[in-house]
């Protein structure tokens, strides 16, 4: 967790570290989500992290953003956040560009980990 918040710049900043998952409730909206990492921050701001292994580059498709924004906001209406809502991809390789990728707020890749 150290590195995750050191490659984001948010070393010094108080959070909490949470897994999140919540059912289907279709009468209220949510399509039941779960997110691999929420960083909790105290300065308003919440990264919800999604984990993606590949042992090629990874491609950001237009599947895993409606995923993301789909799990935003199941997260949003079950939880009545108001704080603002960062979406970080950790993968383990390098992300291909393209316009699906760029609506990712970061990525964090295992270079970026495992630096000595």
């Amino acid at each position: 967790m150290k590195q995750i918040k050191a490659v984001l710049g948010i070393s010094g900043v108080y959070s909490e570290v949470h897994a999140w998952q919540c059912k289907a409730d279709l009468e209220a909206g949510i399509s039941g989500s779960q997110i691999d990492l929420l960083i909790v921050r105290r300065n308003h701001v919440i990264n919800v992290c999604e984990m993606k292994y590949s042992e090629e580059n990874y491609t950001v498709s237009e599947e895993f953003s409606r995923d993301q924004r789909r799990k935003i906001t199941d997260f949003r209406l079950k939880t009545h956040s108001k704080e603002a809502i960062q979406s970080i991809l950790i993968t383990t390789n390098e992300v291909i560009d393209n316009a699906y990728a760029n609506e990712l707020q970061a990525i964090i890749t295992a270079k970026d980990l495992f630096v000595n």
